[in-house]
């Protein structure tokens, strides 16, 4: 009877556990999937010597992934001028000096609502994260900068 009881008591939070590493493994692959559909826009940025152009696209596929509203997902760049070009009218000297000549900026922010299994029956708060990708890369376009 005693073995019975602390089966009882024991099992439960064993279940806990094991819910939390099966949502974990889920948001680990909603996160990589993100990841590879961010590198995939960025590499399309590169070429074109801007983000704008897939901004709408990225959002869609981002959204569709993590299962959240398209309008929950942030996607910036802080250039928003020509595309930025190799082929600048700009001097090797001002390239090394100033980094960012060439270089696009962009900031995507996912938030991921299911944090915890179980998350309504163990507590009152819903724990939320926003999964945050702030990243430079180079621009490929090799037009004019305008």
């Amino acid at each position: 009877m005693k073995q019975f009881l602390v089966l009882l008591a024991v099992l439960p939070l064993t279940l806990i556990v094991m819910m939390e590493f099966v949502l974990d493994t889920s948001i680990n692959s909603k996160l990589d999937a993100i990841n590879d559909v961010v590198y995939a826009n960025k590499r399309i940025a590169a070429a074109e010597g801007t983000f704008k152009y897939v901004i709408d696209d990225l959002r869609q596929q981002i959204a569709i992934i993590a299962g959240v509203d398209v309008d929950e997902v942030d996607v910036s760049e802080t250039y928003t001028g020509n595309p930025k070009s190799r082929l600048s009218d700009a001097s090797i000297k001002d390239l090394v000096n100033n980094k960012e000549a060439y270089l696009i900026h962009c900031k995507i922010s996912v938030p991921i609502k299911e944090m915890k299994a179980l998350g309504e029956l163990l507590s009152s708060d819903h724990p939320k994260s926003i999964y945050l990708i702030d990243s430079y890369f180079a621009s490929d376009y090799i037009g004019s900068a305008q």
